[in-house]
């Protein structure tokens, strides 16, 4: 059986009674107004996607992840599976995932260099 020490038990009522006092004093507990005036987007990619080419393009953006994804495990799979008495299927293997890697880390920077080079685009200013 559980058995709390009195002075833990005394402490607790002390705080319990102390917090009482102060809500009394104050009127009631304190508030917060809300830091967001507006409510949550739940759509599907959020207000940055407002309109229906930037949503095509996330999109497709994502489905192009996931493919490269799902591409880099299956060449992993493929390089663990082999051995050295099949080195054909084992180079095949490491091509795979390496261009499955590759293709994972131009996704991952397409915003860095799509910035690039609209940043060469001669504008005004």
């Amino acid at each position: 059986m559980f058995f709390l020490d009195p002075s833990l038990l005394d402490a607790v009522q002390t705080a319990h009674e102390a917090t009482s006092q102060a809500v009394a004093l104050t009127g009631g507990l304190p508030t917060a107004t809300n830091p967001f005036p507006a409510g949550p987007n739940w759509g599907i990619f959020g207000p940055m996607f407002d309109a229906w080419w930037k949503k095509l393009f996330g999109g497709a953006w994502a489905i192009a992840f996931i493919i490269a994804g799902f591409n880099l495990i299956v060449g992993l799979v493929a390089v663990g599976k082999n051995d050295e008495d099949n080195p054909h299927q084992t180079a095949a293997g490491k091509k795979k995932a390496k261009w499955a890697a590759l293709s994972l880390v131009g996704l991952a920077g397409l915003a860095v260099i799509l910035g690039f080079l609209l940043s060469l685009a001669p504008g005004e200013g």
